[in-house]
């Protein structure tokens, strides 16, 4: 899953600023000053469903080949 390509087909944030970090990854920083906490929670559980979603079609298509 590209964060990047969710964010432009989905949201269409402007202002990002990724920050890779050696020991915890990569980070994205969406700089919306209007945003609540709520609407960020939102957005944090919609990437988790999409994350869960790919990760089950990576299981299922692993199953195909086995």
């Amino acid at each position: 899953m590209s964060l990047q390509s969710e964010n432009d087909e989905d949201f269409g944030f402007k202002h990002l600023l990724w920050i890779y970090c050696g020991r915890c990854g990569d980070h994205c920083w969406i700089c919306v000053r209007k945003s609540n906490n709520d609407e960020r929670k939102a957005i944090v559980v919609y990437l988790e469903v999409i994350k869960t979603i790919l990760e089950d079609q990576d299981v299922i298509n692993e199953q195909k080949y086995d």
